[in-house]
Order: structure tokens, then C-alpha cells, then sequence
């Protein structure tokens, strides 16, 4: 009788964590782009199914004091096989219902929505090389995206 009250304990736990990790997401997501010096982000809903590699999250919105960004929907299917030979593929990836202002600086940088993307950076070579993660998208889709785009002009 005492193992069945701690199996049915451990099923609680773990289905509590499991069900948690939509949020953890949420918050994670929001606060990376907090700390990416975007002042106003906001994410609305996680969807995360654990056994289907589903991920779903919804009204996204991020701005600085100058451009905004707004995505509807983004959806990815993950084949959970393919990390067991060290590659990551999207079986679908889904784009829905976006708006991006996109600013490019005289830098080479490009800014989506006060989202500053790094340069490229050379990484010194390690004395063990190691493999990088392959990733793939095996369909990918975009529907009613508008990218509205500005860039810094050099007079030379």
C-alpha cells in the first residue's frame, strides 16, 4: 500500500511539472528578451506537448522606444529522434500573422523590434573541435507576415 501512495505521489509530481513547463517557457522567453534590452515584451500563451514535440506560442509582441514587432503565431513539430543522432529537425515550422519592423545600422547589425541580432563571431579553435548542432526544417510556412524595412544610408 505504501508503494502505490508514492507511485501515485511521483505521478502527481512529475504531472504538476510537466504541466508547469508552459510557463517556465513563458517567463524564460520574456525575461531573454528583457535582457536583451527590449523594454516591452509580452507573450500571451505557451502551448508545449512534451510526447508530440509540439510548441505553440502565441501573441508575441516586443518593442523598444522606436520599432515594434508582433507575431500572431509561431508552431514547431520537433522529431524527437533526430537529437539522439545529434541534429535537431523541425518536422513543420509555422509563421502567422507578424509584423516586424526591421532596422539595418551602418554597423552591419539588424534590429527586428529593438532586437539587436549579433554579428558573427570568429570562435577561437579549441584543442578538441566539437561537432556543431545540425538543424533542419522539413516544412516550413509563412502566412501574413509584413516586414517593413529601413536601413542607415552612408554618404561616401
Amino acid at each position: 500500500m505504501m508503494r502505490l501512495r508514492i507511485g501515485v505521489a511521483v505521478l502527481v509530481v512529475l504531472a504538476v511539472l510537466v504541466a508547469c513547463i508552459p510557463l517556465g517557457i513563458n517567463y524564460f522567453a520574456t525575461q531573454w528578451l528583457r535582457d536583451q534590452g527590449i523594454p516591452s515584451a509580452n507573450i500571451e500563451s505557451v502551448d508545449f506537448n512534451l510526447f508530440t514535440g509540439s510548441l505553440g506560442i502565441y501573441d508575441i509582441d516586443f518593442s523598444d522606444a522606436q520599432r515594434r514587432a508582433e507575431v500572431g503565431s509561431v508552431n514547431v513539430n520537433v522529431r524527437w529522434t533526430s537529437l539522439l543522432q545529434g541534429n535537431l529537425m523541425l518536422e513543420q515550422a509555422n509563421l502567422a500573422d507578424a509584423r516586424f519592423e526591421v532596422h539595418a545600422t551602418d554597423d552591419g547589425r539588424f534590429k527586428i523590434g529593438g532586437l539587436t541580432l549579433p554579428l558573427a563571431q570568429q570562435s577561437p579553435q579549441a584543442d578538441q573541435p566539437s561537432e556543431p548542432l545540425a538543424v533542419g526544417i522539413a516544412n516550413l510556412a509563412i502566412d501574413d507576415v509584413t516586414v517593413h524595412y529601413q536601413a542607415d544610408i552612408i554618404d561616401s
